[in-house]
């Protein structure tokens, strides 16, 4: 078994060849997207945070000292500040 940060790391900062978790996950819901396009509309919002030792990092930051904490709120846990980035837009169906 490899070291935790050199998983972390694979996840992150894998190969074409050899994808990672995340771009495996993205992957499939391209994918989940292009078969579904014409029956629904998709607006794919990105955040990258990591949680180690009890700091919670953004990843997509520019500010790496930037100090960010957990939430909890009534619709689910949240980062207040974290970095959101639009991924992909697909439509299809019209409203």
């Amino acid at each position: 078994m490899l070291p935790h940060r050199q998983n972390k790391m694979t996840a992150i900062l894998s190969r074409h060849s050899n994808p990672g978790l995340n771009q495996r996950a993205l992957g499939e819901l391209f994918k989940l997207i292009d078969e579904r396009h014409s029956v629904s509309n998709y607006n794919i919002v990105i955040s990258l945070v990591e949680i180690y030792n009890e700091c919670v990092r953004d990843l997509l930051s520019t500010d790496p000292t930037q100090k960010l904490e957990i939430r909890q709120g009534p619709e689910g846990v949240y980062v207040p500040g974290l970095t959101c980035t639009g991924g992909h837009l697909a439509t299809g169906r019209s409203q």
